[in-house]
């Protein structure tokens, strides 16, 4: 992605490409282990994981041209 030389990044590049069910994606690819990972080390404040990973998505996934699941 690209680095705007002043410590911001794009964001949010593609709508089409928002998702809000990680969970079954992760899970639909076979990735369980992935998401293992994310159940125990990428947590969000709040409680609400699954609307904290759906939104890093959006914000910075959605700019990948392709991504290898």
């Amino acid at each position: 992605r690209p680095d705007n030389c002043d410590g911001t990044y794009e964001e949010f590049c593609d709508s089409s490409r928002e998702y809000s069910n990680i969970t079954d994606i992760i899970k639909e690819f076979g990735k369980s282990d992935l998401l293992s990972y994310m159940n125990e080390y990428w947590k969000d404040y709040s409680g609400d994981d699954e609307s904290f990973w759906e939104h890093e998505w959006n914000k910075h996934g959605t700019y990948f041209a392709s991504l290898s699941i």
